[in-house]
C-alpha cells in the first residue's frame, strides 16, 4: 500500500512539473499554438500588447501615430493599431512597428501588416554591482511588431 502511495504521488509530481507532451501527430499550425514545447515541458508564451500570445502570425491594421496634444514626445515608427485580424478594437493600441519606416507613409494613410509581436528588455535592472553602466530608461519588457509582409500602401516596403 505504501509502494502504490509513493508510485501516485511521484506521477502527481511529474505532471504538475511537466505539462502535457506535444503529440507528434499533431495538425495543428504551429503559428496558431500559444504554446511550445521544451525538454517535454509545455511553455507559455507571454501575451502581447495586441492580446496574443508573442511570436503569433498577425494581420494588423491603422495608421502612424502622430500625436495631436502634449506630451508630443512619441518613438519613431509608432503605429496606432485598430484592426487585428480583421476584428476592429475597442480600444486602439500604439506600437512600435520595425523592419518597415512606417515615418515614410502620411498620417491619414492606412497601413495594413502582417506580422509577428515580440519583445526584448530595455533599461538596467536594480541591483547591479557598484560602476555598471546604467541606462537612463526604467527598467521593463518592451512590446514591439516585426512586419514581415506588406499589403497596403504599396508605397511601404519591408527591410528599414
Amino acid at each position: 500500500m505504501k509502494r502504490l502511495l509513493l508510485l501516485v504521488l511521484l506521477g502527481s509530481l511529474t505532471f504538475s512539473a511537466c505539462a502535457v507532451r506535444k503529440s507528434t501527430t499533431s495538425t495543428a499550425s504551429p503559428m496558431a499554438t500559444p504554446s511550445f514545447v521544451q525538454n517535454s515541458c509545455r511553455v507559455v508564451l507571454p501575451t502581447g500588447k495586441l492580446d496574443h500570445p508573442i511570436g503569433t502570425y498577425l494581420r494588423i491594421e491603422g495608421h502612424r501615430y502622430v500625436p495631436t496634444k502634449p506630451p508630443f514626445k512619441v518613438e519613431a515608427g509608432t503605429m496606432l493599431v485598430d484592426t487585428i485580424q480583421n476584428t476592429k478594437l475597442q480600444s486602439p493600441v500604439l506600437l512600435s512597428i520595425s523592419n518597415v519606416d512606417i515615418d515614410s507613409v502620411p498620417p491619414e494613410a492606412r497601413c495594413i501588416l502582417k506580422g509577428y509581436e515580440t519583445g526584448a528588455w530595455v533599461g538596467s535592472p536594480e541591483g547591479l554591482p557598484p560602476g555598471t553602466p546604467v541606462e537612463q530608461t526604467v527598467f521593463r519588457f518592451y512590446f514591439y511588431f516585426v512586419a514581415t509582409s506588406v499589403e497596403s500602401p504599396e508605397t511601404l516596403k519591408i527591410g528599414r
